[in-house]
């Protein structure tokens, strides 16, 4: 992993984030029940959007969640309820909502990613907490990251910096204190993704300033 905190690091353009993250079976199997992907190509544009209100994602964000069809009737069980696991609404109006057999969640995820790949512009993963992420694409083979690992960007891990009195700051508190929105969001897929490119917004609101 690297650390992006100069205003180069951030606000270099063009270039591509791909924010993404996993929610698994409530039977800790380790198998994705969902996946959230949302894209945000930086340019010009974008950079301007950023500086005049960085409280919302860019216009040009596209986001979805893949719902893995065999495992949503699942049992939601009471401890899932009491950790607010359960399965949650989208909160963001550009996410599309797509269910897909467990066979093909890999494929899919790999068209998203390799229709910006054939753009020719730098990407840079995001995720939060990444050896969370990690572990589920090792136990589920997930390929449609591969050769973009080395210039990961863990949101949770920047922020650390930012902040060192919270060791390991979570998605939740993150969302609730600093981006001040409903923290009940989170846990679902494509709402998670979103969240965290929104707090690489941040990252290049706070570039722009230096």
């Amino acid at each position: 992993m690297i650390n992006h905190n100069s205003r180069s690091g951030y606000c270099d353009c063009p270039v591509t984030y791909i924010s993404f993250d996993f929610e698994g079976r409530y039977n800790h199997s380790g198998e994705i029940r969902e996946c959230g992907i949302t894209v945000l190509r930086i340019d010009n544009d974008t950079i301007g959007e950023i500086r005049n209100d960085p409280t919302r994602l860019p216009t040009n964000t596209q986001s979805c969640c893949l719902r893995v069809s065999e495992f949503q009737n699942d049992r939601i069980p009471g401890w899932a309820w009491g950790k607010g696991l359960q399965p949650k609404k989208f909160k963001f109006g550009s996410q599309t909502v797509t269910r897909v057999p467990l066979t093909n969640l890999n494929s899919e995820m790999m068209k998203i990613v390799d229709k910006e790949r054939a753009r020719n512009v730098p990407i840079r993963l995001v995720v939060h907490a990444a050896e969370n992420e990690e572990k589920y694409c090792r136990t589920n083979k997930i390929s449609a990251f591969n050769g973009l690992w080395e210039g990961l960007i863990d949101t949770q891990v920047e922020w650390r910096h930012l902040d060192p009195k919270h060791r390991k700051p979570g998605l939740a508190n993150l969302t609730d204190n600093f981006l001040n929105l409903d923290s009940s969001m989170v846990h679902n897929a494509g709402n998670d993704s979103c969240l965290t490119m929104l707090l690489i917004v941040q990252l290049i609101r706070r570039a722009l300033s230096l």
